[in-house]
């Protein structure tokens, strides 16, 4: 497979990708956990982001299309996109992902920097969109506010045309930058002409001629060409490696939570741990899939020795997502049993101690 090619901007390696019929994952150097656009032989095919499930959720809310209690729930959980399918008909879902799928590309022409292509041979995202639905050029006119209904501006900036530039070649080091030849046609701002002045005031002599005056003339090195010493930085597309210090954190996390629940349906009268306990048993759960065999002491707490037997049976790049996961879902269906059993009062004191685990399990 092809090595990666890297862009001078976002903006430029959206355009040459479909200008060259490509396959494969456009990312942004300085923000890699941003949005993703996935091509395919020279069409939009996807564009996916992490938070693409909160902000589905508040645009649907939004639109009064999940409400009450339900909605409550789900803004207590990480929600995923996915998880929003058996809330709305088809016909909404499909208009979500498509408006979501906007904005996911202007904001990735949106920033600033450099950009990774990653070569693929085939695609598989969920709620793929077919790339004749989406027209680039608008898209690019548009801000991501004005997208997702929202009442701030962004200043717009010029839009690029995805089929005029010429096919780029790739280079042969994955380190080269690919500068896309710019289209005839394109018009140049005053501010960028202003580069050329020092062309027409001091090389030539107002005929349209070249001087031939010492002073003026360039030397050009036609030897070798020295090695830089500074290498560009890669880009990694996969979790970073969970570390023992990063398993011992997020456990706790989770032994917190399980804590203050363990307290609050004890105050009332429940057999907290039974419950628990019950929770750890559900079969067809997030956490029996990505934890299988998972099980709590008689505290109801998680030891970190039953979670490393289980992590060692699966390859270290996987450990950081079935962790994670594994245990969100675990204390999201923990919050849910609270609040059933809980009234108002003492479910907000419950969350009051457990706010931000989101962010902490994820650290």
């Amino acid at each position: 497979m092809d090595r990666p090619l890297r862009y001078e901007s976002t903006r430029l390696a959206l355009q040459s990708v479909l200008a060259n019929g490509s396959t494969g994952c456009l990312v942004s150097e300085l923000e890699p956990h941003g949005p993703q656009v996935f091509v395919m032989l020279g069409q939009v095919m996807a564009a996916v982001s992490s938070a693409d499930g909160p902000r589905g959720l508040a645009l649907l809310s939004e639109r009064g299309l999940i409400k009450g209690p339900r909605l409550a729930t789900m803004r207590r959980r990480a929600v995923e996109l996915d998880d929003l399918v058996a809330e709305v008909s088809g016909q909404e879902m499909a208009a979500l992902r498509l408006e979501l799928l906007k904005f996911n590309v202007q904001t990735f022409c949106r920033i600033d920097g450099p950009a990774w292509f990653e070569p693929m041979t085939q695609i598989t995202v969920a709620g793929v969109l077919v790339g004749p639905l989406i027209d680039i050029e608008t898209l690019i006119h548009e801000t991501p506010e004005q997208t997702v209904g929202s009442p701030a501006h962004v200043e717009q900036k010029e839009s690029f045309q995805p089929s005029s530039p010429p096919r780029v070649d790739a280079p042969s080091s994955p380190t080269e930058p690919v500068r896309p030849p710019v289209s005839s046609s394109t018009s140049f701002s005053q501010a960028e002409m202003s580069f050329f002045e020092d062309q027409d005031r001091d090389r030539m002599r107002g005929d349209g001629e070249f001087t031939v005056q010492q002073e003026h003339l360039e030397v050009v090195d036609l030897g070798p060409s020295p090695v830089s010493s500074v290498s560009t930085p890669g880009i990694r597309f996969a979790n970073p490696d969970l570390n023992s210090d990063d398993l011992v954190g997020k456990i706790t996390t989770c032994n917190e939570v399980l804590q203050h629940v363990r307290q609050g349906l004890t105050a009332r009268g429940f057999s907290a741990v039974s419950l628990l306990q019950g929770l750890i048993q559900e079969s067809d759960t997030e956490l029996s899939q990505r934890l299988p065999g998972l099980g709590l002491d008689a505290m109801g707490q998680l030891a970190e020795s039953s979670v490393v037997q289980i992590l060692v049976k699966y390859p270290g790049s996987e450990h950081r997502r079935r962790i994670e996961f594994g245990l969100l879902d675990l204390m999201e269906r923990a919050l849910d049993l609270c609040s059933e059993h809980l009234d108002d009062e003492q479910m907000d004191e419950v969350l009051r101690h457990v706010a931000g685990f989101h962010q902490r399990i994820r650290q």
